[in-house]
C-alpha cells in the first residue's frame, strides 16, 4: 500500500486553512460513553461488528465537523447522526431498489414524527431518536427540511441511484457519477447540522436560495472526492468485485488513464470545486438582517466538510481497512430488514 499511498497522496485533498477548525468540540471527550451505548444498540450486528464501529469513533467525526455547538445536547445529536448516517449507508447500501424505496418511506415517516414500532429495526429506531432529539432543539420547518434532505437527496438521489451499479458491478460514466455522487455521500442532511450546532435555523427562503444550494452542492462534491481519495486503499482490492463507485476508477475506465493520471485529474476536479466554493463565499448575496447568520452557517458548513478530512487522518485507518465496513442487507432475500 505504500506505493498506492504515493500515487493517491490523500493529504493533497484538503480544505483551505480558513475553513479548517483548529480543535474538536469542547464536548468531544464526553461524547464517547454515549457513542459506545449507541453502538451497543446495533443488535442486528454481531459483537465484532459493533466493536468495529466503536473503533471508528464516529463521535469524533461529529466533534471535528461541528466544533462550536452551543450545548452538549446539540453535540450529542450530531454524534448520533454521524453513526446513523454512516451505518444506514453501510448496511442498506446494497439493497434492491424496492427494498430501498420501502426503507426511504419508513425513514420519512419517522423523521416526520411517527412513533417507532416496538420491533422496529435498530437503524429505524435511531431515526426516530434523531427526530426526537432534534425536535427539542430546532423548529418544525427545519425538521421538515432535514427529512426532505435525508429522504429525497441522500437516499433517493444518492443511495438508490447507486444501487444498479453496485448490484451489477458496473462502472458508471463520469456524467452518471456526477449525477448521484454528491448526494450519496450524505452531506445534504449532514450540512444542515451546522444550523443545529449553532442554534441558527435558516428561514426556508434563505436555505433554498440558489447561492446556499450551490454552496451545499459544492461541499458535497468536495467531500465525495476526498472520500474517494482516502478510501481508495480499501476499494482497489474490491474494484473487480463490487466496488466501482470512485471518481478515480471512473476516470480510468472512461478516459483510459493510468491510476496516477486519474488521481491527478481527481485532484484537479477537487481543487476546481474548492476554488468555486471560495469564490462563492467571498461574494455571497446580501441577505439583509440575516447576513451575519448566513455567513456563520456557511462557514460552519465548510468546517463540517474539513472536519471529515481531519477524522480521516486520525481515525480513517479503522474504517478504510479490510474489515472496515460493517453489515449489509442480502439483496436476494426479498426482505427489507433481517
Amino acid at each position: 500500500m505504500d506505493s498506492l499511498a504515493e500515487i493517491v497522496r490523500p493529504h493533497r485533498f484538503r480544505f483551505p486553512d480558513r475553513f479548517t477548525a483548529r480543535d474538536a468540540s469542547l464536548y468531544a471527550e464526553t461524547l464517547a460513553p454515549q457513542y459506545n451505548r449507541l453502538c451497543d444498540q446495533l443488535i442486528h450486528l454481531p459483537e465484532e461488528g459493533r466493536e468495529r464501529y466503536r473503533r471508528q469513533r464516529l463521535d469524533r467525526l461529529s466533534a471535528y465537523c461541528f466544533p462550536h455547538p452551543i450545548s452538549h445536547e446539540r453535540a450529542s445529536t450530531t454524534a448520533l447522526c454521524a453513526l446513523w448516517e454512516t451505518h444506514l449507508d453501510d448496511y442498506f447500501g446494497t439493497s434492491t431498489l424496492s427494498q430501498m424505496a420501502a426503507l426511504r418511506g419508513r425513514i420519512g415517516e419517522l423523521l416526520d414524527g411517527a412513533r417507532p414500532h416496538c420491533d422496529e429495526h435498530p437503524v429505524l429506531k435511531m431515526a426516530a431518536e434523531l427526530r426526537r432529539l432534534a425536535s427539542e432543539l430546532m423548529p418544525p420547518q427545519w425538521l421538515s427540511r432535514f427529512s426532505f434532505e435525508t429522504c429525497e437527496n441522500f437516499i433517493l438521489k444518492g443511495m438508490e441511484a447507486e444501487v444498479p451499479f453496485k448490484l451489477d458491478n458496473r462502472v458508471p460514466s463520469l456524467a452518471e457519477l456526477d449525477e448521484f455522487r454528491p448526494y450519496s455521500i450524505g452531506m445534504y442532511p449532514w450540512l444542515m447540522l451546522a444550523e443545529l450546532e449553532l442554534g441558527i435555523p435558516l428561514p426556508d427562503h434563505i436555505a433554498t436560495h440558489p447561492a446556499i444550494r450551490r454552496a451545499v452542492h459544492l461541499l458535497s462534491r468536495i467531500t465525495a472526492w476526498q472520500n474517494d481519495a482516502y478510501s481508495m486503499a480499501k476499494e482497489i482490492p474490491r474494484s473487480g468485485d463490487g466496488e466501482t463507485i470512485n471518481l478515480a476508477f471512473v476516470l480510468q475506465h472512461e478516459r483510459g488513464l493510468s491510476l496516477q493520471q486519474a488521481c491527478d485529474e481527481m485532484l484537479r476536479i477537487h481543487d476546481a470545486d474548492i476554488a468555486d466554493f471560495v469564490a462563492l463565499v467571498d461574494a455571497l448575496p446580501d441577505f439583509g438582517p440575516h447576513q451575519s447568520d448566513v455567513e456563520s452557517v456557511v462557514h460552519h458548513m465548510a468546517l463540517a466538510t474539513s472536519g471529515v478530512v481531519t477524522w480521516y487522518r486520525l481515525f480513517g485507518a479503522t474504517r478504510y481497512s479490510d474489515d472496515g465496513w460493517v453489515g449489509g442487507v442480502d439483496p436476494d432475500s426479498g426482505d427489507l430488514l433481517p
